[in-house]
């Protein structure tokens, strides 16, 4: 069998450590993406409250 020489393992074996690190990759990115995502909107979501009700707010508690 081809893969029973050295050559061939340590091929398979870096074969495999590449898709692991690939695989690792694409779950860090996806963890940044949410996170990304969730603070744009975070951002959008405060935008839209202090102008709608930016005025209204800084009278309630603009003597604190």
């Amino acid at each position: 069998m081809e893969n029973d020489t050295p050559e061939g393992k340590l091929e398979l074996s870096l074969r495999i450590l590449g898709n692991e690190l690939i695989a690792f990759k694409m779950t860090v990115d996806d963890f940044k993406m949410k996170w990304l995502v969730l603070g744009i909107s975070a951002m959008a979501a405060i935008f839209w409250v202090v102008s709608k009700f930016g005025p209204g707010l800084v009278q309630t508690f603009g003597g604190l």
